[in-house]
């Protein structure tokens, strides 16, 4: 091969909007009180083991 082979690339990105407008949110939150009610008298629920378990090490 004779003569040196220089080549060059060029890569362009032109950058477009993804969002043609603003946008708005808009959250409604509503409370309404209610009454209270009475507890189920001798009705408790738990679990028999615990649901996380862990070990500590003291050196």
């Amino acid at each position: 091969m004779l003569g040196a082979v220089v080549s060059a690339t060029v890569t362009v990105n032109v950058a477009l909007p993804s969002f043609s407008a603003a946008s708005v949110a808009v959250q409604v939150t509503v409370v309404v009180p209610s009454a209270n009610e009475l507890p189920e008298a001798g009705v408790q629920t738990a679990a028999m083991e615990p649901s996380t378990r862990s070990l500590a090490v003291a050196v």
